[in-house]
């Protein structure tokens, strides 16, 4: 074989590694991103009392998450003018905090609406047709939970004024769902009304659903958003 011949099959040999390198660095890419966020998009918000008007729903990013034993402090994620950024998904389980995200895997809720009378007794609700299911197309009522936390300003920390309330409870191999959750109640006498609510992930629920998933990895499990507000009156 001659010189010329070796430098072509040896410029050919160095290509195809370059190739191949690319291949396995993108497919490895693509895994550890391929469930990066399970997509929330926009709330649905069902009006049920006639002491409410334009009621909507916004979600935005937490930044940083402060454990104390069991008690956790929530942090927003703020913009360059110190503003809450919008986020529409809820961000990849990570109990053992070794993924690379940009945000903590929890998600705010922010709840506004209008009181047209003085003094209204109202309860907000979280609702669901979908059963439970351990399977690869799931939903995010069967792997979440809610929480009610005060607010003041974006800066400040969103702290707990609730246990977490989930759809979904485990006990032992046995699960039960509810299809649906009150969140809170009370009386509003203000007529503009501002709630929020953290969303996070009900550990003992997704840990049972990857258990008992029937596929190769756990990663290809998605969660479509199938929770809707209720505000009807007490």
């Amino acid at each position: 074989m001659s010189s010329r011949q070796l430098k072509k099959q040896l410029v050919f040999s160095i290509l195809m590694v370059n190739f191949l390198l690319v291949a396995i660095f993108f497919t490895v890419f693509s895994w550890f991103t391929l469930q990066d966020q399970n997509t929330v998009g926009n709330f649905y918000v069902n009006i049920q009392s006639p002491n409410v008007i334009e009621a909507s729903i916004e979600t935005f990013a937490i930044d940083t998450v402060v454990k104390n034993g069991s008690e956790k402090t929530f942090f927003l994620a703020l913009d360059d003018n110190n503003e809450p950024i919008p986020l529409d998904y809820l961000p990849t389980y990570d109990d053992r905090e070794i993924l690379l995200t940009e945000y903590k895997p929890y998600l705010a809720l922010n709840l506004r609406f209008k009181i047209t009378s003085e003094n209204a007794n109202v309860a907000i609700s979280a609702a669901t047709f979908k059963n439970f299911q351990s399977t690869a197309e799931n939903f995010i009522s069967n792997c979440t939970q809610f929480i009610l936390v005060s607010y003041s300003d974006p800066t400040q920390p969103l702290t707990p004024l609730s246990e977490p309330i989930s759809f979904v409870s485990i006990d032992g191999e046995n699960v039960y769902k509810e299809k649906s959750i009150e969140i809170m109640h009370d009386s509003f006498s203000d007529q503009n009304i501002s709630l929020w609510f953290i969303l996070e992930y009900n550990k003992s629920a997704i840990e049972y659903i990857h258990s008992h998933f029937d596929g190769p990895i756990v990663e290809v499990i998605t969660y479509e958003n199938d929770i809707r507000l209720e505000i009807t009156d007490l």
